[in-house]
């Protein structure tokens, strides 16, 4: 179980880094930083589809760049609350 729970907050905090680095990307796309745009095929292959669907570039990242803040905002209370919870209980495996 503890093993468990150790695999949950890790996996938590990862994706809260992911997305946090997502929409700092986006952010910097937006505001025109060069060599910004995300080199990786995943982000290719989307702005690919995007332009494909029509969609407004600026418009489209704007509205992921707010979900995602929203998520990140919800993950963060998410990990923090584990934090507390094992701080409380005195779980002494590791918090990243």
């Amino acid at each position: 179980m503890r093993d468990q729970k150790q695999m949950d907050f890790e996996e938590l905090t990862d994706y809260l880094s992911n997305a946090t680095s997502e929409r700092d990307r986006l952010s910097a796309v937006i505001s025109g930083h060069a060599g910004s745009t995300g080199l990786g095929i995943g982000s290719y292959l989307r702005e690919k589809v995007d332009a494909l669907r029509g969609a407004d570039d600026d418009r489209s990242r704007v509205e992921k760049m707010r979900k995602l803040d929203v998520r990140i905002k919800e993950v963060c209370t998410q990990v923090l609350a584990t934090k507390a919870v094992r701080s409380h209980r005195g779980d002494s495996y590791k918090m990243l």
